[in-house]
């Protein structure tokens, strides 16, 4: 029996899904690539203040890792990256967080999303600024070399400020699908929720909006894939 179309694209979706479940889990289960810088000393000149400052860096990266994986289970990291408006072409929450006159148009503070909420209070927690980049995986057919986006290079999503020598980095990766929306609901991507309807109808796919700084990938031909993006983490002392 042939299918409608709109059977068929539900049953896109739906694949589409499933596919985003396994790659976030995959993710989840061999773990966020944690790099942290160590000051490179002799045997001999290693000192108490040294092995304690190291280890406080392992350990606010870590704290950092669990808030990443846990905001890529509850959909709210791959929610920021979608609060785009394309009118002014800069990211936007909804809620007056401030973003930057820039080509870009980055975030200055951590948005309202469970995913900022959770970095502004490790910030205010432990005297730290956290910055987050985009790295999309593929590069564009073709696009404006002024545009970073547009180019497949790394785009700021949230600064807050210029990292300096204590930079310690944490990424995880997700999935863009085409069909993905800007400015989905709150609980739109929540890995244990496939129930919940990812798409809104009054606003634009990703794919169609012209102005969105991470880029679609040429090389990306399976399941409406938009692109792979690496989600960097940047953490440094105030």
């Amino acid at each position: 029996m042939a299918l409608s179309a709109s059977g068929a694209r539900d049953g896109d979706r739906g694949q589409a899904h499933l596919i985003e479940i396994g790659a976030v889990g995959a993710i989840l289960v061999v773990g966020v690539v944690l790099t942290v810088a160590v000051t490179g000393v002799g045997p001999n000149s290693v000192t108490a203040d040294t092995e304690e400052v190291n280890q406080t860096a392992v350990e606010l990266s870590t704290e950092v890792e669990a808030a990443a994986e846990t905001s890529l289970s509850d959909g709210s990291l791959k929610r920021t990256l979608l609060l785009w408006d394309t009118g002014d072409g800069t990211f936007a929450d909804g809620a007056g967080t401030p973003v930057a006159e820039s080509q870009e148009g980055q975030f200055l503070a951590h948005p309202q999303t469970r995913f900022g909420e959770r970095l502004e209070a490790f910030e205010a927690s432990h005297d730290v600024r956290i910055n987050v980049n985009a790295i999309p995986r593929y590069q564009p057919t073709a696009g404006n070399p002024s545009s970073p986006g547009e180019r497949g290079e790394r785009v700021p999503i949230i600064t807050r400020g210029a990292p300096d020598e204590t930079a310690r980095t944490v990424t995880v990766s997700l999935i863009l699908f085409e069909e993905d929306t800007l400015n989905p609901p709150r609980d739109a991507h929540r890995v244990d929720a496939p129930s919940i309807r990812r798409q809104t109808a009054s606003d634009t796919a990703v794919a169609d909006a012209s102005n969105y700084p991470i880029a679609e990938g040429d090389a990306v031909d399976a399941q409406r894939v938009y692109n792979a993006v690496t989600i960097e983490v940047v953490i440094w002392d105030e």
